[in-house]
This record gives structure tokens, C-alpha cells and sequence, in this order.
């Protein structure tokens, strides 16, 4: 990574030049909504319980790989276009719950000027209730 100073209006500003500071920013990112995702494990519990009720079964397993958009385009986070790119868990119920639960997050992303979007992927991996798993790839 190469740093350059450069003086603007008075105030002295480093800019970072190279490929591997996108990188560093979007593990930062990624990092973030890990952490915001774990710290919703109650919500994920909930969802998988209340799935096992609604579908009157002992044991949901599988994966369920999610999409959304967080966007602070107004200066207020909002998440949208919440989708399902990949599951094999059988169970509309969980999906739907969990689909709720992102909709209704906030997750405090960087930005600059009060604007940016981001696109997040995710997958939630459940085996059964006492070894639920979510897992960042």
C-alpha cells in the first residue's frame, strides 16, 4: 500500500493508493454485518422454532443463503430487496421469518456524506436446534 499526502484547502488528507484498500474496506464491511448478524441470534432461534411449530416437525436443516440492499441514500439506513438466492432448508416458514427479521435490521454500514448502498450476501446454515449455526463464507 503506497501513501500520499497531499494538502487540501489548509487541512492536511492521506490517500491511500492500491488494490488491497477496497479489499481492506469491504472486510471491514463484511466484518460489520457478520457481527450484526451474530448478535440477532435470538431472532434466527426464533425464526427456527417458530418453524418447527408452524410446520409441526422436530427438525428443520439446511442452508439458506440470503441477498439484500442497505441504502442511506436519505441519510436514513433502509433495507430492501431482501431475497433468497439459495435454500435447501424446506421450509417456507423460516424463510420468511428470517426475510422479516433482515427487513427490519439496522446495520450502521460506513459512509461518506451520509450516502451509500451496499449489497450483502449471507448464508445461515441450521442443522437442529441445539447445533444452530450461522456461518459466514
Amino acid at each position: 500500500m503506497n501513501w500520499n499526502v497531499i494538502w487540501l484547502s489548509g487541512f492536511l488528507a492521506f490517500i491511500l493508493i492500491g488494490s488491497g484498500c477496497a479489499q481492506v474496506e469491504q472486510q471491514r464491511q463484511q466484518n460489520l454485518v457478520v457481527k450484526k448478524i451474530q448478535q440477532k441470534n435470538e431472532v434466527w432461534s426464533y425464526c427456527y422454532k417458530s418453524a418447527l411449530r408452524k410446520e409441526k416437525t422436530e427438525e428443520i436443516e439446511g442452508e439458506v443463503s440470503m441477498s439484500w440492499r442497505v441504502d442511506y441514500l436519505l441519510g436514513q439506513e433502509r433495507v430492501s430487496q431482501v431475497s433468497v438466492d439459495q435454500s435447501t432448508v424446506g421450509s417456507e416458514a423460516l424463510v420468511n421469518c428470517m426475510k422479516d427479521a433482515i427487513t427490519k435490521m439496522r446495520f450502521d454500514l460506513p459512509r461518506k456524506r451520509g450516502q451509500a448502498i451496499y449489497e450483502v450476501s449471507h448464508p445461515f446454515v441450521f442443522r437442529n436446534d441445539k447445533e444452530m449455526n450461522i456461518l459466514n463464507r
